[in-house]
């Protein structure tokens, strides 16, 4: 289930990512002109995110889309790594943070995301201990024993 919820928020990032990257109205004003006669004109504008900030914003926004990809890393490698599950309550407080601290203009849009991995952090079981082999086969030691 903690897989399922990495995938779906890696997702719901991607869909962000995107949808704020190609949204044409993500800053509306209106603009004053001043003509040449002494005229004002008042119109509306609509520009996009990378219009108002340039496409350095990208990085930013991909932030989420990077955690997102590094908690799927980390639980598949849950087996491996002893720490896998604080690992991703760390990515996941990471996530929410950068959520949280720019609510005001693209964080709402990765709420999704962070929410959902809020809840793979939850239902992500403890690393169990490593299952040591047997020294000698069991057959092995039951003719031994018979001895």
């Amino acid at each position: 289930m903690a897989l399922g919820g990495v995938w779906l928020a890696l997702a719901a990032a991607i869909v962000a990512c995107l949808f704020l990257i190609w949204w044409p109205d993500f800053y509306t004003g209106t603009v004053t002109e001043l003509g040449a006669d002494g005229t004002r004109r008042a119109f509306t504008q609509s520009i996009s995110l990378i219009e108002e900030n340039g496409p350095q914003i990208i990085a930013v926004l991909l932030v989420p889309v990077a955690l997102a990809l590094i908690a799927l890393g980390i639980v598949f490698m849950r087996a491996q790594w002893r720490w896998a599950r604080w690992l991703l309550w760390g990515v996941t407080l990471l996530a929410w943070a950068f959520s949280i601290l720019g609510s005001f203009s693209v964080g709402l849009f990765y709420m999704p995301a962070a929410g959902l991995l809020l809840l793979a952090a939850l239902v992500m079981p403890p690393a169990s201990a490593p299952v040591e082999a047997p020294a000698e086969a069991p057959a092995a030691a039951w003719h031994r024993d018979r001895r």
